[in-house]
């Protein structure tokens, strides 16, 4: 006999099972599957097993929503299974059941060592199931609650064994889609396998357009995108950092609001979270949880080339079999910063090394001082003590006049040399100078290239979102662009640092400055800012604040950014880039106040297309910056013009300024904002792709929605005309049926007075007057009764006559009009009108009596019933004793001959509420 278990499934009850134990047999017959009970010969507790087709289903390992899993002994093949057993209704289901053969036989195909091998699948008592593998090692979900965060070595060493099983998976052209710690367990010798493959497709009934579990799901599943293997990479991803960070990627108040959380921006680094995470393995599990599937590992195999090289250098991992912890032995991993090498080349490329300088840009070396060599000035001095010898007769004429001459000639060479060498390493020095501001304008113009380029592609992602949530989201979407204007503008208005006249921290509040921060602000604010720039810098300053404070969120938050950078660029191009990194902060704060006044809820997409302007904008800082960076490094070059001197001391500070513009311009394309502008300008592109596609099925869902909105419109039209005519020719029959009422009504004298003929003709007269099929109903049936009150009278007059009564009184004859009582006429008015107790008993001996009428057909004697039924209740509606009798009739007749039921309910409808 079939019992439910615990978890209703459907199974065979066991009359005795053997202590897994002591192997004692236990009489358990009765007791309920599963149900717990205690070997009396070792008090051993086990549950009590269940058959399920050739299964032996021995412990219940879990219940749910679909059904259960129990470890089970699977008896043809003598080996321990788990079973995974659906409940009967889904095996009712013939969609499910044909999506469960489908995804189970791919299932069946993969074989690998950390995929769960399924063995069989199949139905019992109408019960899909699928027999597979029993990994009896715990689960990585089991030992995150125990043990809290892992270690990253271990973490990575047990992603990339189940990385290996979804690539054999996705050759096979096969998507897990619900990769999480609850799926992946462990064997006797911890090695990691992913079970439930196939079944999160099963998961998935009409209606549900996004499954998949909140914490881990990939934001394009979200979108309702086509998901392939990169989807299982961004749940791997995510279900990494919750073993490293022991929380979640994203959390929130609810599942909605976790899944929503993936597009307000990535992941908090786990660096942040817990101390000691490796650099590669942040980086690594950031790229798999890119919101975009472009931007995450392309293939399998370069995510494992990635995890592999990591876990070469962090040593062999050895994890303990008799015990739930992992134990780690090896050298710890690597950690530490990487050589930083490369130079914005001129398509976007990095190249070249921080220490190198660019091609015709040699520094130039100091300047040695001019001396003589010890041979030089031997020579030199035996050809003066040959001339000293061979002019002695010359020295007295001379005398000292001679040598002192020549003393003073062979010094007028050496300084000439000197200079001859000081000129050419001022020249060196300012061709080099010239070159290296030549090669920073190259790398600043290829910078000012991408921002058109980069300002094109939220824009144009904007104007597609547009066209499917209309016009006013774009206010949403657009954040307020940092003033880069007034960067720009005070680029040439304030000197570079260092410069004669400028004191450190001060701010020039120059003519063009103020245009550019006063051309942002309302007509009449800045009609107040007159003489602004007389004012002492922190007067000035302190007065624009002031005007901040009072101006709306989007306007405020703009002026707010421009103060902010014209502060930091008392500091140069380090404070500068400080004042856009704080601006793009603000930006993002501004998007995010924005986005909760428009209510929060809003399609992802809006969220990406605002990262976009903040992207491009980021962009265009950096081009803003390498103008200021390019303005500092024009005004050193100009410094050259300074030491036009012929002295060892000017040529020393060229070379010095030389050396410190080659440096620094071989440090351009180094700045982190200015490097990063090639690839964000590509992503940028590639996310205007990515809008692209979620537009249009933005566009399809809105579509399909106005769609199913018309047609309900059209429905509801529809329903309501129909409310109103039913409901107008409802209120007809009530009408028409009342006209047959009144005319019941009005018919009851005639009736009493026997005058059958005028009743019967004003009812059908009324009959041919009625327009709906309700009340000429009604008005055959008001017809029928008359009629049958007279088949009653007639049947009377055939039955009565030798009627002898019990009272002494018998019946000698009747007509239509008359009874004939011990030669006394009676009419059979009065009999009707004034004596009850006459047609009671005339009803009682000749209707219900079965002598009286045994020779009638059980049809014509239950007309005869219902007939006298309807003339006590209509001439006697107002005796109890009466309407008892006749609703006794009634239901006598419809209890005989129930074929005839429904119609003496609706003769008689009072008798049978």
């Amino acid at each position: 006999m079939e019992v439910p278990s615990d978890s209703s499934i459907l199974t065979d009850p066991v009359d005795s099972a053997a202590c897994p134990k002591c192997g004692a047999m236990l009489d358990v017959k009765g007791l309920p599957p599963f149900s717990v009970v205690q070997c009396p010969t070792c008090q051993f507790e086990f549950q009590v097993p269940a058959r399920f087709g050739t299964f032996m289903l021995l412990q219940l390992l879990g219940a749910g929503g679909m059904g259960g899993v129990y470890r089970a002994r699977d008896e043809g093949l003598n080996r321990e299974v788990a079973i995974k057993v659906m409940l009967k209704s889904l095996g009712d289901d013939p969609q499910f059941v044909e999506t469960f053969q489908r995804e189970a036989q791919a299932a069946a195909r993969l074989n690998h060592r950390h995929i769960a091998q399924i063995y069989s699948f199949g139905q019992e008592k109408g019960q899909p199931y699928i027999a597979m593998e029993l990994v009896s090692g715990g689960s990585l979900d089991k030992m995150m609650n125990e043990q809290g965060p892992l270690d990253p070595t271990t973490v990575i060493h047990v992603g990339a064994q189940i990385a290996e099983g979804l690539s054999v998976a996705a050759d096979a052209g096969m998507v897990h889609g619900d990769v999480k710690p609850e799926n992946i367990l462990f064997d006797g010798d911890k090695n990691a396998k992913l079970v439930d493959f196939g079944l999160s497709a099963m998961q998935s009934g009409p209606g549900n357009d996004v499954w998949g579990t909140p914490y881990y799901i990939a934001p394009e599943k979200v979108r309702r995108q086509k998901s392939d293997y990169r989807s299982d990479i961004y749940s791997l991803g995510g279900t990494l950092y919750h073993a490293i960070a022991g929380v979640p990627p994203f959390e929130g108040e609810d599942a909605t609001a976790v899944v929503k959380a993936r597009f307000d921006g990535p992941p908090k680094p786990m660096g942040e979270i817990r101390q000691g995470v490796p650099k590669e393995v942040e980086e690594m599990v950031a790229r798999m949880l890119s919101v975009e599937p472009q931007t995450r590992f392309p293939t399998y195999g370069s995510l494992l080339g990635d995890m592999k090289r990591y876990l070469a250098k962090a040593g062999p991992v050895k994890l303990d079999k008799s015990s739930k912890k992992f134990m780690i032995k090896g050298k710890r991993g690597v950690t530490g910063k990487m050589a930083t090498t490369g130079m914005l080349g001129a398509t976007g490329a990095v190249t070249g090394t921080v220490g190198d300088v660019p091609p015709g840009m040699t520094p130039v070396e100091e300047i040695p001082e001019v001396a003589e060599s010890e041979e030089e000035a031997g020579k030199r001095g035996c050809r003066m003590m040959g001339m000293i010898v061979g002019g002695i007769v010359l020295l007295v004429v001379l005398a000292g006049g001679g040598v002192f001459g020549f003393m003073k000639y062979s010094k007028g060479r050496k300084v000439e040399a000197e200079a001859a060498q000081i000129v050419k390493s001022q020249e060196k020095a300012r061709i080099s100078i010239a070159k290296a501001v030549a090669n920073a304008k190259v790398v600043v113009e290829k910078v000012r290239g991408y921002v058109p380029e980069a300002m094109q592609f939220p824009q144009a992602a904007a104007d597609e979102v547009v066209k499917a949530l209309g016009e006013e989201i774009r206010a949403v979407m657009v954040p307020p662009e940092p003033d880069f204007a007034a960067m720009s503008a005070a680029k040439e208005g304030q000197p570079a640092p260092g410069a004669a006249g400028t004191e450190a921290g001060k701010i020039a509040l120059d003519p063009k400055t103020l245009a550019a921060i006063t051309q942002q602000l309302p007509p009449d604010v800045a009609k107040t800012l007159g003489g602004l720039d007389k004012l002492p810098p922190g007067e000035a300053m302190a007065k624009l604040e002031a005007i901040a404070k009072s101006l709306p969120a989007d306007k405020a938050a703009s002026l707010t950014n421009s103060l902010a950078m014209l502060k930091s660029m008392a500091e140069g191009a380090g404070g500068m880039a400080a004042a856009m990194t704080d601006a793009m902060k603000q930006v993002g704060q501004t998007a995010q106040a924005a986005a909760s006044e428009a209510g929060g809820d809003v399609h992802p997409v809006v969220a990406i297309v605002r990262g976009m302007y903040e992207e491009a904008y980021a962009v265009k800082g950096a081009a803003a910056l390498a103008d200021r960076v390019l303005y500092e490094i024009e005004q050193q070059a100009h410094g050259a013009e300074r030491f036009t001197n012929v002295t060892a001391q000017d040529a020393e500070a060229l070379v010095k300024l030389n050396n410190a513009l080659v440096e620094r311009v071989n440090g351009l394309g180094f700045e982190r904002s200015i490097a990063e502008v090639p690839r964000k300008v590509s992503q940028l592109k590639r996310t205007l792709e990515s809008v692209k596609t979620d537009v249009a099925s933005l566009i399809e869902i809105k579509r399909q929605e106005t769609l199913e909105a018309e047609k309900r419109k059209k429905a509801e039209a529809e329903a309501e005309k129909k409310r109103q005519e039913q409901e107008a020719y409802s209120q007809k029959v009530a009408a028409e049926r009342a006209r047959v009422t009144e005319l019941e009504a009005s018919n009851s004298p005639q009736l009493k007075q026997l005058q059958f003929r005028d009743a019967i003709r004003a009812v059908k007269e009324l009959k041919e007057e009625l327009e709906t099929p309700e009340a000429q109903d009604t008005a055959a049936v008001a017809l029928d009764r008359i009629n049958r009150i007279k088949d009653f009278h007639d049947y009377l007059v055939k039955a009565v006559t030798g009627y002898k009564s019990l009272r002494g009184w018998s019946v000698d004859g009747a007509d239509a009009k008359t009874l004939s009582v011990g030669g006394r006429k009676i009419l059979w008015t009065e009999v009707f009108e004034k004596r009850l107790d006459i047609v009671g008993e005339l009803i009682n001996e000749l209707v219900a009596n079965e002598q009286a009428t045994k020779n009638l057909r059980l049809r014509e004697r239950t007309r005869v019933m219902t007939n006298a039924a309807l003339c006590l209740n209509f001439f006697y509606k107002e005796i109890p004793s009466a309407q008892e009798r006749a609703k006794a009739l009634a239901t006598d007749a419809a209890r005989l001959f129930d074929i005839d039921a429904d119609t003496i309910k609706n003769l008689l409808p009072e008798f049978f509420e």
